[in-house]
């Protein structure tokens, strides 16, 4: 959703930065699963999952559109904070619940009234404007939603085997946090689940709203 999604020079919140380096420590078996040789407590979160580690300096280098900041990615989508500008969705929520915005052949994969796995966190109404006008990934190609109770479902990333020389990497996927092969993964991404959730009409939302485009670094 990220990719191209530019405004006067401003980044998304969640996109990543060349001087922004994504870390190499060496994976280890670790009881029932994974983690790195020399292991810190901040590398796992409150489920236990062992998270791949990047520096965190947005603003530094150039904005690599395409590509998703884990830990920012982590923070919008757990504190339910907007995708682009960073700020809290908290104020903005409706009846209905928070904004979404999917692309349409994300949400016709599975559609309504089926539940719904995301790594794309909410937006707030402003933002979500503008990302339908500037991203070549929504432009008339999205479905806008807005979800009751989002619930914290698990993570994308890459999943590790047993090996006699140490963990094998076996491939990308999405595991929910009751699975036990979570025990295996190095996540990048947390996911949500989308349970109850309204189809709405985003243009008769912003004609009611004044839109201020709030995007920042």
């Amino acid at each position: 959703m990220i990719a191209s999604l530019r405004l006067q020079e401003k980044v998304p919140y969640i996109a990543a930065w060349s001087a922004e380096e994504i870390g190499s420590p060496r994976v280890v078996r670790r009881g029932a699963g994974i983690g790195y040789a020399n292991e810190r407590p901040r590398d796992r979160d409150a489920f236990g999952v062992l998270w791949r580690r990047v520096t965190n300096r947005p603003g530094r280098g150039r904005p690599e559109y395409g590509q998703v900041h884990f830990l920012r990615q982590r923070r919008a989508m757990g504190g339910l904070r907007c995708q682009v500008c960073g700020g809290s969705t908290a104020r903005e929520v409706t009846r209905d619940g928070v904004l979404f915005l999917l692309g349409r052949d994300e949400y016709e994969h599975a559609p309504w009234p089926a539940p719904i796995h995301t790594t794309h966190p909410p937006l707030c109404l402003p933002c979500a404007g503008t990302s339908t006008q500037v991203c070549p990934h929504l432009r008339d190609h999205y479905v806008a939603l807005r979800a009751r109770a989002p619930r914290l479902y698990g993570v994308n990333g890459i999943s590790y085997l047993p090996g006699r020389q140490g963990p094998k990497r076996f491939g990308a996927e999405t595991l929910s946090f009751e699975d036990p092969r979570v025990r295996w993964m190095e996540a990048a991404q947390l996911v949500v689940r989308l349970e109850t959730y309204t189809l709405v009409d985003l243009e008769a939302e912003l004609a009611r709203t004044p839109q201020s485009p709030a995007l920042s670094a």
